[in-house]
């Protein structure tokens, strides 16, 4: 384990789930450890942080890539369903970097 893991498992200890998923996200580089982290703190898959990680990380990492299954998951876990379908069998649909409706 190295330092930086360290470094969010304290931000952990201290109740301090943001600036644990910041250290994975930016200083790690691993947004699975992220999810994870705040699927368990969070104790829900609708918390505001696991939100803002799918749309602020994941959603645009599975656009810059290419990556219609990973996209297709945040958008499932986001509950916009109609995104998560259409970015699978719609061949070049442009898509908006963040999941929020608009009402």
């Amino acid at each position: 384990m190295n330092l930086l893991e360290y470094a969010a498992a304290f931000f952990i200890l201290g109740g301090n789930l943001k600036d644990a998923v910041n250290v994975c996200l930016r200083h790690l580089d691993d947004f699975q450890l992220a999810v994870a982290l705040a699927r368990v703190v969070e104790g829900r898959d609708d918390g505001p942080i696991l939100r803002d990680i799918l749309n602020e990380t994941i959603i645009p990492l599975a656009f810059k890539k290419g990556n219609r299954w990973l996209g297709s998951w945040a958008f499932w876990l986001l509950r916009r369903r109609d995104l998560a379908v259409r970015i699978l069998v719609v061949r070049s649909y442009n898509f908006p970097f963040s999941a929020s409706r608009s009402r």
